[in-house]
């Protein structure tokens, strides 16, 4: 079966202009650890992260994978900004956050999660994603072991379906997606 490359990707055509205020390779995760100073943070090493979160934390793993950047990469991530979510995030903590994450900073472009967001709050960030068209790039993993049947409900079919623009969800049935969403970001 060959697949279009227009059902994997679309691209909308744009120009940064010289001096522009976003960095593409600064990355955004939002995080419950307690650990971090309310609202947004940054970092500029994976140390850093681990200093503040804990060596054996999510955060720290996810620092280290999005600092290493890949072989023979042009550019390197810079900065890694972390927005501390409440412990036990309510769904529209999430549209909240990033609503703040945005007014506080206009210095990164893709975002992430540390910790998987339940099935409304992915709703209500494929909700928020549209009022800001062609501006972020949000990285959502789905645990949702129907995610890899062709004719689930999985929040990635919805996705799809609803063509949601800048939203990116990935596979996390083993436990992965996390990890690899910094592998995005960076």
């Amino acid at each position: 079966m060959i697949l279009p490359v227009s059902s994997l990707v679309s691209v909308t055509p744009g120009v940064l202009a010289a001096g522009g205020t976003t960095n593409l390779l600064n990355g955004l995760i939002f995080s419950t650890n307690t650990a971090l100073s309310s609202g947004l943070s940054s970092f500029t090493t994976a140390a850093e992260v681990a200093a503040t979160c804990g060596v054996e934390s999510i955060e720290a793993s996810m620092a280290s994978i999005y600092f290493a950047g890949y072989t023979n990469a042009q550019d390197l991530p810079q900065t890694l900004y972390f927005y501390q979510l409440p412990a036990t995030p309510a769904d529209t903590d999430y549209t909240t956050a990033l609503t703040n994450a945005t007014a506080a900073s206009a210095d990164w472009c893709a975002f992430a999660f540390a910790q998987e967001p339940d099935a409304a709050a992915k709703t209500a960030i494929a909700a928020w994603m549209p009022t800001n068209p062609n501006r972020y790039w949000g990285i959502v993993q789905d645990n949702d072991a129907s995610i890899l049947q062709a004719d689930s409900a999985c929040f990635g079919r919805t996705v799809a379906a609803q063509a949601t623009p800048g939203l990116t969800c990935l596979c996390n049935t083993d436990g992965n997606g996390t990890l690899a969403a910094a592998l995005c970001l960076g």
